[in-house]
């Protein structure tokens, strides 16, 4: 599963998924002393698994359809998907680099143009393998 490649040539993959959570995890130390980690400027899991509800209601859609074409339908609900991270992105800064760093808009434009049901369903599971490394290492949240 390769959804796309950086700028630099590195696959975006589930490796990927870890490599960028792990490396925007910020430890720093609150006021009684204890040691916390913090994802992406302040990035918590409930804003994180608050994002991916929206992409698990496209993902039931998908993985039901028989279509391995996306029908058109469903690709406006992609490009509202967008939208709607866009708009998440303007509330919190934490939010704006998650998307930026994982490649979100990039990815989703070429689920997009390929109109295919398995990529778009590839992408779900990156999108999950994100929420889950953050999960692992944000464990205080």
């Amino acid at each position: 599963m390769i959804l796309a490649k950086t700028t630099s040539g590195k696959n975006i993959d589930l490796n990927f998924a870890h490599e960028v959570i792990k490396n925007n995890v910020k430890k720093y130390r609150d006021k009684p002393g204890k040691e916390k980690e913090e994802l992406f400027g302040g990035l918590t899991t409930s804003k994180l698994r608050n994002l991916m509800e929206q992409v698990n209601r496209l993902h039931t859609i998908a993985f039901n359809s028989n279509e391995e074409k996306l029908s058109d339908k469903f690709l406006d609900e992609l490009e509202y998907l967008k939208v709607k991270f866009y708009y998440e992105a303007g509330r919190e800064k934490s939010v704006d680099e998650f998307l930026k760093k994982t490649l979100m808009f990039p990815i989703i434009d070429k689920v997009i143009k390929k109109e295919s049901r398995e990529f778009f369903l590839d992408y779900c599971k990156y999108f999950e393998a994100l929420v889950a490394f953050a999960k692992y290492y944000q464990k205080e949240d």
